[in-house]
């Protein structure tokens, strides 16, 4: 999975798995974003955090696969660490995306969030 790259032990709690994006990650096809989510949310119970801080470039195709993702598994199971003044940030606002997801400045504050959900 190119650019997508899950790392369970940088979550802050049991069923919570983060899932860190890279540039290569960043479109539909460069990675497999939304199965790498619905792969991280098989448990009923688990929850994932989508670490967007390292994406410099994001399209159509990382929206999409988010979209997808939370139509799936359910967004209220998905929380998304994008700072304030990432770019993406903005396209999140643009899209609306901002109100189905959580979106986070840090991974703890999403973790959090998905704990208070």
């Amino acid at each position: 999975m190119c650019g997508v790259s899950s790392d369970p032990e940088g979550s802050a709690g049991t069923n919570v798995a983060v899932i860190a994006v890279a540039d290569g990650g960043a479109t539909a096809s460069g990675g497999g974003l939304r199965e790498a989510i619905l792969g991280a949310l098989l448990e009923p119970d688990a929850r994932v955090v989508i670490d967007l801080s390292a994406v410099t470039f994001v399209d159509a195709g990382l929206l999409s696969a988010l979209t997808a993702a939370a139509t799936a598994a359910g967004a209220s199971r998905m929380a998304i660490v994008c700072p304030e003044s990432h770019r993406a940030r903005q396209m999140f606002r643009m899209t609306a995306l901002d109100s189905m997801f959580a979106v986070c400045e840090t991974r703890a504050d999403a973790v959090r969030a998905l704990s208070a959900a």
